[in-house]
């Protein structure tokens, strides 16, 4: 059984886990650490991008649909184009 009694920090405690810095066995947990933490983030991202739809009414929405499409099919208008279209309001 492992002695925490002595331990005061996180990282000693994985390091008495997982072993030093730099070998395999505490690599792979490392990496194993950072995939979890990106995938959380993607996991929090993708539930509030849920939310942010479910606010959208059903013409904005169609709109978002119809914008993609077009994107899609390349029928799109060059930003320049577009600023010196409306540059007078800008």
């Amino acid at each position: 059984m492992t002695d925490y009694k002595r331990i005061k920090t996180f990282d000693e405690v994985t390091e008495r886990e997982h072993g030093k810095i730099g070998i395999e066995s505490r690599n792979k947990y490392e990496e194993n650490a950072q995939l979890f933490i990106v995938s959380e983030m993607l996991e929090e991202t993708q539930s509030s991008k849920e939310e942010c739809c479910d606010e959208l009414s059903m013409a904005e929405k169609e709109a978002i649909d119809k914008g993609l499409e077009d994107a899609d099919k390349g029928n799109v208008t060059p930003h320049e184009e577009v600023r010196k279209r409306y540059s007078k309001w800008l």
